[in-house]
Order: C-alpha cells, then structure tokens, then sequence
C-alpha cells in the first residue's frame, strides 16, 4: 500500500519466482471421480472422492476444476475447499452448478494444500 503513489501514465508489473530446492511437498492425498457430466438443467457436475493416506489431519484443502475449450484455452475455474479430513478418512465431493460461456472439451480436477 502506498499512501501517496507517484502520478504515472503507463504502469508495469514484473514477478518471478525461485523454486525452492525442497520443491513442491507430495500431499498424502487420493483424488477419484467420475467423468463430469452434463447436468439435467444445464451446466456441468462432478462426483467423486479425496482420501486423507497420511498419518495428520489436512485442513483448507481445496478441489479445483478448470473448464478448457478445444485449444485447451481456460473458460473458467471452479472450486470447493473441504472439511478437515483425518488420517485414513474418504470423503465423498459433488461439485455442481460448473457453467461456462462455451461447452467445454476437457476438464482438469486438481488438490491444492492449505
């Protein structure tokens, strides 16, 4: 935040990152579904289920499907964050109401830790 940000006609924004040299922590993890499918009023659903393999509890887990067209252009993300699941535990998701301005082609579903 800047209190008093200086006039300008043209802004730019650069970003980068540094991977880090642990990478990415494997979430203990299991991801199932059906195929989505074409909802009875319109738009698209998906049911299926997320285990818990490891030995803590995960919080703010959440279940991401991205829409994609023929190209594998992006036509919109959806998402549901999950209750707490314990070590072991199965929890079954049905994730409705997926609509885009266009018919997708293919879907991608994917977990993402807190």
């Amino acid at each position: 935040h800047v209190a008093a940000p200086v006039e300008h006609e043209r802004l730019e924004f650069v970003a980068g990152a540094i991977e880090s040299p642990e990478g990415v922590p494997e979430l203990p993890l299991t991801l199932e579904y059906d195929p989505p499918a074409r909802a009875e009023l319109g738009g698209w659903f998906v049911l299926g289920a997320v285990g818990n393999t490891g030995t803590q509890p995960l919080d703010g887990i959440r279940l991401e499907v991205v829409g994609l067209d023929r190209s594998g252009h992006l036509l919109g993300v959806d998402w549901l964050v999950l209750d707490a699941l314990g070590p072991g535990e199965v929890r079954p998701f049905d994730l409705g109401e997926l609509r885009y301005e266009q018919a997708p082609t293919s879907f991608a579903l994917e977990l993402r830790g807190p």
